[in-house]
């Protein structure tokens, strides 16, 4: 805010001022050079109208500047009225009630006490303890071991065990492969063992002495029209002692045979083969690819399946326990369980011996670099089986033009019907070319 100037030296317009020993003073102010917000505020503190341009304004200023005797109605009047200056001190008018009087004599001054109550003071009362003094020791002994057995552990410590944790549940899941090898191992050690028991030959039949032949016949036969009982004859005796039904004979077990790569052939009842193993090689395809066959580099003598001392490779299993003709309740319903496994791992193995490891890897496996799971690697394969077959399909239709419906077509009651799967055509197409994988022949082992 501007301060007031001298109307000769500045031009001022007089406005009145401050109130002093009740008389208004004057004060001055210049109008036309200050903005339109410093003109406004000055007519609100006058009680002028503060709307309109800044001319407007300027001109309600004037007018009221000129006009004095308004002045006295901006100046504000006292808000409380006085009879004159106050002398003294301010009284208040005390109480009646009995209650306010004695309380104020109370805390007045007034009333001494200089004598003591004559009473004694009220006897505080003790608290028991809530445990002996044998309860406390013994719990503070307890806190004192606690603390020794299981001190505080700060957080860097903590993180450290848990990352200790960590390395050893590595390492467990590690030696899981390494843990079931060795149990192969005992079972071949079993087998060794219990086929290495030397069968004693059968027994010579035991003889009977002709004469309780001779005593059971005359027992048996009356003597009546016998001449000479003494004369019996011994082999008409044994005749009589002979059962007359024959015993029925026993049906001999089916043997099988499986021929090794190194020439071993290893026979064997249903007796002798335990269930298919319930093994996984999800986490451990390189293992898979070691059991496979014995045919390859990759054999290094192991497998889940042990019989009569001879780890049997993967690729046998299918001989070992799918049924055939005439088999009888051979191992019935154990390759029906076995077979979509042992599928799945001749379609990783055949990916698997295509390439490298490192490349086999690098196909299953995303942008990031992980590696598939086992699952996303099946899938991955069918993928692939899938455009196979259909690319060897339209290869089929085209190479067989008018011959495809003869040719490829299959026979059920009395009518024939031709193929329309992809699948199944290009199934035969790799038969008749000779391109067979060994996976064509896995449909038509008996799923019993």
């Amino acid at each position: 805010m501007d301060e007031p100037m001298d109307v000769d030296s500045a031009g001022g317009l007089p406005f009145p001022g401050e109130v002093i020993d009740g008389k208004v003073s004057t004060q001055f102010f210049n109008i036309d050079g200050p903005t339109k917000p410093v003109i406004k505020e000055w007519c609100r503190r006058f009680g002028l109208e503060v709307s309109g341009n800044k001319d407007e304004l300027k001109a309600r200023l004037r007018a009221f500047s000129s006009n004095q005797e308004n002045w006295e109605k901006t100046v504000l009047g006292p808000r409380r009225m006085h009879r004159g200056p106050m002398t003294g001190k301010v009284t208040k008018t005390t109480s009646k009630k009995k209650s306010a009087r004695r309380a104020q004599e109370i805390f007045s001054g007034k009333a001494q006490f200089a004598t003591p109550a004559p009473h004694p003071p009220l006897r505080i009362p003790t608290i028991a303890p809530l445990t002996t003094q044998t309860q406390s020791a013994a719990i503070l002994e307890w806190a004192r071991t606690t603390s020794i057995d299981y001190p505080y552990i700060n957080k860097e410590n903590r993180q450290e065990a848990a990352r200790a944790r960590l390395r050893t549940a590595a390492v467990i899941k590690y030696n899981v492969a390494t843990l079931e090898d060795t149990n192969t191992r005992l079972d071949q050690i079993l087998s060794i063992v219990s086929n290495s028991v030397v069968h004693m030959p059968n027994p010579p039949p035991f003889n009977t002495p002709p004469s309780l032949f001779t005593a059971a016949a005359s027992y048996d036969t009356p003597t009546a029209g016998l001449a000479h009982p003494q004369s019996f004859d011994i082999d008409s005796a044994m005749c009589s002692a002979t059962p007359s039904a024959a015993a029925p004979p026993t049906r001999s077990p089916v043997v099988r045979s499986i021929t090794l790569s190194d020439g071993t052939s290893v026979e064997f009842t249903a007796a002798d083969v335990r269930p298919p193993p319930a093994v996984s090689f999800a986490n451990d395809l390189p293992r898979l690819n070691r059991m496979w066959d014995d045919t390859s580099k990759y054999w290094d003598g192991h497998s889940h399946l042990i019989i009569k001392g001879f780890p049997i490779p993967i690729v046998y299993w299918p001989e070992v326990y799918s049924r055939s003709k005439g088999s009888g309740s051979w191992k019935k319903g154990q390759w029906k369980r076995a077979k979509s496994s042992w599928f799945e791992w001749k379609v990783i193995v055949e990916r698997w011996r295509q390439t490298s490891e490192e490349d086999f890897w690098s196909e299953f496996s995303d942008e990031s670099g992980a590696r598939f799971t086992y699952t996303a690697i099946l899938d991955r394969l069918a993928d692939l089986r899938k455009t196979r077959d259909n690319e060897q399909a339209d290869r089929a239709r085209q190479e067989y033009a008018d011959k495809f419906e003869e040719t490829f077509s299959y026979k059920k009651g009395n009518k024939r019907f031709v193929k329309v799967k992809a699948c199944e055509i290009a199934k035969q197409y790799r038969i008749l070319k000779g391109l067979s994988d060994g996976l064509d022949n896995i449909e038509d082992v008996d799923n019993e």
